[in-house]
């Protein structure tokens, strides 16, 4: 009997503490998730540096390159397909594929660091594909050098 105690507490214990790690990559997915609700405090979201470029980009008529892009971010992406993400410790990332409102096909790329307890955005690089190119990442590469290492291995192989 004690151990039949002993087995369903333990158990217990182990099923309310155990989170997938589905649940748990999704941390950073959330503060992506925020960024597209009007009702938060959004300059909490984003580190400072970030915060004034996202700023800067909307308040600008004169878009090209990259405030172009960050214009109107999040909501550019319309249609999400999927996402995934990678943390180590206090620093992550995180891959959003979609598309936009035109079918292109669109990812954002947020790299976050973890700063009082609390993930924030650090960086956002938006990605097209408008010429057809399929898509050659499958999972988020923090490093923005990598990444395009990993284009140009993309292309090579074509």
């Amino acid at each position: 009997m004690r151990f039949l105690t002993a087995f369903i507490f333990s158990s217990l214990l182990f099923g309310c503490t155990y989170l997938p790690k589905q649940s748990m990559t999704d941390q950073l997915y959330s503060v992506y998730d925020q960024s597209k609700q009007s009702s938060t405090d959004q300059q909490t979201l984003y580190s400072p540096d970030l915060w004034e470029t996202l700023r800067n980009s909307k308040a600008h008529s004169n878009k090209e390159g990259f405030a172009a892009a960050l214009e109107n971010y999040p909501f550019e992406m319309r249609n999400e397909i999927s996402h995934s993400e990678v943390v180590d410790h206090d620093y992550g990332c995180l891959m959003v594929q979609g598309n936009n409102q035109d079918s292109i096909p669109m990812d954002y790329y947020l790299t976050f660091a973890k700063e009082n307890n609390a993930w924030i955005i650090n960086d956002i690089t938006v990605k097209y594909y408008l010429d057809g190119t399929e898509r050659y990442l499958s999972e988020p590469v923090c490093d923005e050098e990598v990444r395009m290492e990993r284009w140009v291995e993309w292309m090579q192989s074509k």
